[in-house]
C-alpha cells in the first residue's frame, strides 16, 4: 500500500512538471504568434506608405531603407506603381541605375519600351539597356516607314543591331552627293572607304577638299586629295562659310592656341548691344565652325568691342576696350568654368593715341605687347610736316612687378613715314605680320612679315611682303595665325557674305614662325584622381628661368601651355589652396603674375576709324553678382549657359589635404621641326605616409651618380616642401632600368640616392628625417620593354614615411 501511495505521488510529480512545461511553451509559441502578427502588421504598414509614394525619390529613399519589406510586397502592384513614376528616360534610368531586386530586369526592359514612342526614343532606351533585344524587334516592326533621317539615328543609336546593316546599305546605294556621304559618315564610320570613292569625284573647289579630308582623311583617298588641296590653299583664299560671315561685316579674327575657338568682331546686328559686338565660334573634331553667337555681357556693350589675344590655357581674353574709362588702354577677363569675369584695365603709360584707332597683340608669354598707335615720335608725318601720317608699331613691356612700361617704337626698319598696322605676334615670340602702307606691295596696304634679331625689339629682318596670292587689291587686314602656323586667318572686303568676310588661305612654309609645341592635360590628385586648382609653372631648365605660367579650369583641372622649339623645359603644378576669382583679376590679371598669352590680335582700325576719340568705356555698369543667361557657349570644354557676369568673390578650393606635393615633368623641344601637341599629365601628391613622390627633373651624368645642374629646381622644390612640414620623414630611394648586372645596378641607384641625401642636409634638412635606399632594378615602374619605359625605371623617389 505504501509503495502504491509513493507510485502515485511520482506520478502525480511527473504530470505536474510536464504540465507546467506544456504551458510554458504554449506562452512562448502564444507569445510568438502574437510577435509575428506584429511584424505582419507592421510591414503592411510599411508597404503602403511605399506604396503612396508620390515621387520616384520618395519611393527610392523607402526602397533603401526597406529592401526586404519591398521584397515581400506583390509584383503586380509594385510594376503599376513603378509605372506610373517612371513617366521618362531619366526617371527610369535612375531607378536602374539604382539595382531595384524588387523588380526583375526583363520588367523593366519592358517598361522602357513602352516609353519608345518613335525612333527618336531609342537612344534615351539604349543608353538605359545597351544590350537589350527588344531594340531589334522595335526597328523591325518599324523598318519600312522609317524615313531617311530616322535610319540615320537609329545607325548611330544601335550601330550592331541585325536591322542595321539594310539601313546602312540603301543608304549608302542613295547617297550621291558629297553631303549625303558626310552625313551618313558621321553615324557609319565602317562605311568611310565605300563613300569617299562615291563622292572624292565631286570635290569642285577648296572648302569641298576641306571637308572631304575632314570626314575621310582616314581613308586611301586622302593622300591624293591632301596634294591637290595643299596646293589649292595656298593659291586662293577660302571664305569660313555661313556660319562665321553674315551680311553684316564681320572681322577681326582671332583664333586660339589649339585651332579649335575663334573670336571675331561682327558690327550692329539685331542681336547686338549697338556697337561692333564680339562673336565666337568653336570647330568640331570634323573641322566644321559652329554657328557663332554672341559673347554678349559684360564683354559687349553699345561700344566697340574686340578681342586682341587669346592666353595660351584659353582662359584669358586680353580686350580691345577699357571698360572703366575713356582710354586706349587694353582689359583682360578670365573665364573662370561659368562665364567672363567684368574686364580690368590694363594700365600703360602715355599710351593715348593721336590717331583715329589702334590695335594689337599679345606675347606668348605676356610679357610683351605690340600696338599700332600714333605718338609725337611716330614716324608718320615727323620729317614731312604737310604729311600727317599714321600709326607707328610700338612695344610694351611687363616688369616682374606686372607694371607696363612706356611704348618704344620698333624702328625705322618695321615703321615707315606712312602708316603701320593690323600688327599680330606669332607664337614663336620672334615673327611678326602687320600691314603697311610704306613698304611696297600690292594694295593700299599689304600684308608684310619680319623676324626679331636680338632682345632689343629694334633689330629686325627686312620685311617680306606675303605677296599677291594673300594680299588683294581691296582692303584686307587683321590678320592673325595659329600656333600650328598652317593657316593665315584675316578679314576682306572682296566678295562674300556681306561687305567684310573673314579668310583663311594656306601659309606657305618660309613664311610661317618658328615651330611651338602645345603641352595640354589635367592636374590631378595622385591619390583620389581628382581634378585640382593649380597654377602650371613651365621654366627653362638650362637656365632656371621661370617662363611663365597657367591657371587650371576651375571645374576640370584641365591646363594648356605653348612652348617654343629649341629649349628643354620644366613643368610644375603648384596646387593653390584657395583661390578667389576677383584676387586673381585684381592681380594676376591686372600685375601679370607671370601669366602667359598666346597669339592673336584685335586690330580695331576699322572699328575705331569710327570713334576717333578714342572711347571705349562701359556707360552701363553691370552688378558683378548677377548671372545674364544668354545662348549656350563652350569654352575650354566647359558648356555654360550663356558667357555671364560672374560672382567676382566665388571662391575654389583645395580642401581634401593641408599639404600637396607637385610631381614636376620635362618636355625635351630641343629638336622640334613641326607643330607639335603633346598630351601630359600632371599630379600632385598629399603629404601623408605611404605617399610616393618621383622627382622627374632630376638629371644624371650618363651611367653616373653625378647629378647636373639643372636637378638643383626639382631638388630646391624638395627643400622647400620639407622646410615647409618639420615634421615630414622621407626615404629617398634609387631605381634603375634592367641594362647591367644586379649588383651594378643596386650600387648605381644607392649612390644616386645618396647624391640627393647629400644635397637635402647640405640645405639644413636634418639627417634624422631622411634615410636613402638603392633598389636598383628590382622596382620597375613599367616593363624594361622599351627605351621610353627604361627612362621611366631610371628614377629617384621619395617615399613620405
Amino acid at each position: 500500500m505504501r509503495n502504491t501511495k509513493l507510485l502515485v505521488s511520482l506520478f502525480f510529480f511527473l504530470f505536474l512538471q510536464s504540465f507546467a512545461s506544456f504551458t510554458e511553451k504554449r506562452e512562448i509559441q502564444l507569445a510568438d504568434n502574437k510577435d509575428s502578427r506584429k511584424v505582419d502588421t507592421s510591414t503592411k504598414v510599411t508597404l503602403q506608405t511605399i506604396m503612396n509614394s508620390t515621387t520616384l525619390d520618395e519611393w527610392l529613399l523607402y526602397a533603401t531603407k526597406y529592401p526586404n519589406t519591398l521584397a515581400k510586397g506583390d509584383k503586380a502592384k509594385i510594376e503599376i506603381k513603378i509605372k506610373e513614376l517612371c513617366r521618362s528616360f531619366p526617371q527610369l534610368s535612375q531607378l536602374v541605375n539604382s539595382n531595384p531586386s524588387y523588380i526583375s530586369k526583363n520588367s523593366l526592359e519592358v517598361m522602357g519600351m513602352e516609353l519608345v514612342k518613335s525612333i527618336n526614343d531609342i537612344p534615351g532606351f539604349v543608353a538605359i539597356f545597351p544590350n537589350s533585344q527588344l531594340v531589334d524587334t522595335y526597328i523591325e516592326s518599324k523598318a519600312k516607314a522609317l524615313k531617311k533621317e530616322e535610319k540615320l539615328l537609329a545607325i548611330d543609336a544601335v550601330p550592331k543591331s541585325p536591322s542595321i546593316a539594310i539601313f546602312k546599305r540603301e543608304l549608302i546605294d542613295n547617297a550621291k552627293t558629297l553631303n549625303e556621304c558626310i552625313e551618313l559618315v558621321k553615324v557609319c564610320g565602317d562605311c568611310s572607304d565605300e563613300l569617299a570613292g562615291k563622292c572624292v569625284g565631286q570635290l569642285v573647289n577648296s572648302n569641298d577638299y576641306r571637308r572631304f579630308l575632314n570626314y575621310f582623311g582616314n581613308t586611301k583617298y586622302a593622300a591624293q586629295v591632301t596634294t591637290i588641296y595643299n596646293e589649292m590653299i595656298s593659291k586662293r583664299a577660302e571664305n569660313l562659310g555661313d556660319n562665321i560671315n553674315t551680311e553684316y561685316p564681320d572681322f577681326g579674327p582671332v583664333i586660339s592656341p589649339d585651332g579649335s575657338t575663334m573670336y571675331f568682331s561682327r558690327n550692329y546686328t539685331p542681336d547686338g548691344y549697338g556697337g561692333e559686338d564680339i562673336y565666337v565660334s568653336k570647330i568640331d573634331s570634323f573641322g566644321e565652325w559652329s554657328k557663332a553667337v554672341n559673347i554678349r555681357s559684360p564683354l559687349n556693350n553699345s561700344e566697340h568691342n574686340g578681342v586682341y589675344s587669346v592666353s595660351q590655357d584659353g582662359q584669358e581674353l586680353f580686350l580691345h576696350n577699357d571698360y572703366e574709362e575713356s582710354s586706349n588702354n587694353p582689359s583682360i577677363t578670365r573665364f573662370d568654368g561659368r562665364g567672363w569675369a567684368f574686364p580690368v584695365t590694363q594700365q600703360i603709360p602715355n599710351l593715348k593715341s593721336k590717331g583715329k584707332y589702334h590695335n594689337g597683340s599679345l606675347s606668348i608669354d605676356g610679357k610683351y605687347l605690340l600696338m599700332s598707335v600714333k605718338r609725337d615720335d611716330s614716324y608718320g608725318g615727323r620729317f614731312l610736316f604737310w604729311k600727317s601720317g599714321g600709326n607707328d608699331i610700338y612695344v610694351m613691356t611687363k616688369d616682374t612687378s606686372g607694371n607696363w612700361s612706356e611704348p618704344k617704337n620698333l624702328g625705322s626698319v618695321i615703321n615707315t613715314e606712312e602708316e603701320e598696322g593690323s600688327v599680330f605676334l606669332a607664337a614663336d615670340g620672334q615673327t611678326i605680320y602687320f600691314s603697311s602702307a610704306g613698304h611696297s606691295g600690292y594694295g593700299e596696304q599689304d600684308m608684310f612679315m619680319s623676324r626679331r634679331l636680338d632682345d632689343s625689339w629694334t633689330n629686325w629682318t627686312t620685311p617680306l611682303n606675303l605677296g599677291s596670292t594673300i594680299n588683294s587689291s581691296g582692303q584686307d587686314d587683321f590678320y592673325v595665325i595659329p600656333a600650328k602656323g598652317d593657316f593665315i586667318y584675316f578679314s576682306s572686303d572682296r566678295d562674300g557674305y556681306g561687305k567684310d568676310d573673314i579668310f583663311r588661305i594656306g601659309l606657305p612654309i618660309e613664311m610661317r614662325p618658328k615651330p611651338v609645341a602645345v603641352i595640354k592635360g589635367s592636374v590631378l590628385n595622385k591619390k583620389d584622381n581628382t581634378p585640382v586648382l593649380a597654377k602650371v609653372n613651365y621654366e627653362d631648365l638650362e637656365t632656371g628661368i621661370q617662363l611663365g605660367s597657367v591657371n587650371t579650369n576651375p571645374a576640370t583641372g584641365e591646363y594648356q601651355i605653348i612652348l617654343v622649339s629649341g629649349k628643354k623645359y620644366g613643368i610644375t603644378p603648384i596646387p593653390i589652396t584657395e583661390i578667389s576669382i576677383e584676387s586673381t583679376l585684381n592681380s594676376d590679371a591686372k600685375a601679370g603674375s607671370g601669366e602667359s598669352f598666346e597669339i592673336g590680335s584685335m586690330n580695331k582700325e576699322r572699328i575705331s576709324k569710327e570713334n576717333s576719340s578714342g572711347k571705349s568705356g562701359n556707360k552701363n555698369k553691370i552688378n558683378n553678382s548677377s548671372i545674364i543667361n544668354s545662348t549656350t557657349v563652350i569654352q575650354n570644354n566647359v558648356s555654360v549657359e550663356g558667357i555671364s557676369v560672374i560672382d567676382s568673390k566665388v571662391s575654389n578650393t583645395n580642401r581634401n589635404y593641408p599639404k600637396l606635393f607637385a610631381e614636376s615633368q620635362n618636355i625635351d623641344l630641343t629638336d622640334l621641326k613641326e607643330y607639335t601637341v603633346i598630351e601630359q599629365k600632371l599630379v600632385v601628391v598629399p603629404v601623408e605616409s605611404g605617399q610616393t613622390i618621383s622627382l622627374n627633373n632630376l638629371f644624371f651624368e650618363t651611367a653616373s651618380w653625378v647629378l647636373k645642374k639643372e636637378s638643383s629646381l626639382e631638388l630646391n622644390r624638395v627643400v622647400k616642401i620639407l622646410t615647409e612640414n618639420p615634421s615630414v620623414k622621407i626615404e629617398i630611394g634609387g631605381h634603375t632600368d634592367d641594362k647591367g648586372s644586379d649588383e651594378t645596378n643596386k650600387a648605381l641607384s644607392e649612390k644616386r640616392a645618396f647624391e640627393v641625401y647629400s644635397y637635402l642636409i647640405s640645405k639644413s634638412i636634418s639627417k634624422e628625417r631622411l634615410i636613402y635606399v638603392g633598389y636598383g632594378e628590382s622596382k620597375p615602374k613599367v616593363p624594361n620593354t622599351t627605351e621610353s619605359n627604361r627612362a621611366t625605371n631610371r628614377r629617384v623617389e621619395l617615399k613620405i614615411r
